[in-house]
């Protein structure tokens, strides 16, 4: 519930600035998530790594960009 609030305010609040933020994260995710599945085996363990860091970025981020400190 709380992160579906957050999503909310961001979409209403965020600045131009925070949105491309957003989506240039978001791309990352996606990019990152993409490549797990392509990495063998001895190295899959950092890709998902990278990935689960990436993905709590870009909800920390719709977090902020919620401009609400109670949801930070």
């Amino acid at each position: 519930a709380l992160e579906s609030q957050s999503a909310r305010l961001c979409r209403q609040l965020a600045t131009k600035e925070q949105k491309q933020q957003l989506r240039e994260t978001a791309e990352l995710v996606d990019k990152l998530s993409a490549a797990v599945e392509r990495t063998e085996a001895p190295h899959r363990m950092d890709a998902i790594y990278e990935f689960e860091r990436a993905h709590l970025r870009l909800h920390t981020l719709i977090a902020q960009c919620s401009n609400c400190p109670a949801l930070v």
